[in-house]
């Protein structure tokens, strides 16, 4: 999975908003549950807030998700992406109610036992 940031925010117009509300970048910083410094650098550009870390600014901060962030880029869905491989079913060749109990005489897996020396 990538690590690549997913929402670029406007440096910019970030420190206004927040202080507009009257908001201090330490105080923001508490609210939203992040480092004080983390703010600093959402506000000089040298970071981007992760999509939650985004929706609890603009809940804390009280703007609509575009009035802070400059863009949006969706994760990618590569062919190259690793998926799990589907699992292959093994077809039965007993019944519900054919079904042998498993015994060492029957059973491809038994525990073999060393003989007594």
């Amino acid at each position: 999975m990538s690590t690549a940031t997913v929402v670029s925010v406007d440096c910019k117009a970030l420190k206004p908003i927040y202080q507009r509300v009257g908001l201090s970048g330490r105080e923001l910083a508490r609210l939203v549950g992040v480092h004080p410094s983390t703010v600093c650098r959402w506000s000089s550009g040298e970071r981007n807030p992760s999509l939650l870390q985004l929706m609890r600014l603009t809940t804390t901060l009280g703007v609509p998700f575009w009035q802070i962030a400059t863009s949006y880029e969706a994760p990618s869905t590569s062919q190259d992406a690793p998926r799990r491989p589907k699992r292959q079913r093994v077809a039965s060749t007993s019944t519900a109610a054919g079904r042998q109990p498993v015994t060492p005489a029957n059973d491809d897996h038994a525990a073999v036992t060393a003989s007594p020396a």
